[in-house]
């Protein structure tokens, strides 16, 4: 993936990342926001619609959430990433760097 290897080239040493969908149709985008209105009912299945899709692999998710660290994050704080939903994944260290070198 390319942001690994930006994150790798930037001694990141970890990510954090969860995906998800989002649906906007123009025409309703005027309308209140409450659960029992028809804009937020055609929102919902839409988004519903392309988190089918995606799980299934017909689709690619269409956003992100990205948290990057600079330094190892702790027990804590990957378990409350993994609890919301995030994957995380361990970067290798840059190989062009010396060990104690900050960018």
């Amino acid at each position: 993936m390319e942001l690994g290897k930006l994150l790798t080239a930037l001694n990141y040493t970890t990510y954090a990342i969860r995906p998800f969908n989002d649906f906007y149709v123009a025409s309703l985008g005027g309308r209140r926001a409450s659960n029992r209105s028809l804009a937020m009912w055609v929102t919902k299945l839409g988004i519903l619609t392309q988190d089918v899709l995606c799980r299934c692999g017909l689709l690619g998710y269409g956003l992100g959430s990205i948290v990057s660290f600079k330094e190892e994050p702790s027990a804590t704080v990957i378990d409350a990433l993994k609890t919301a939903g995030f994957r995380i994944v361990d970067l290798p260290r840059n190989p062009y760097l010396p060990s104690d070198s900050a960018v």
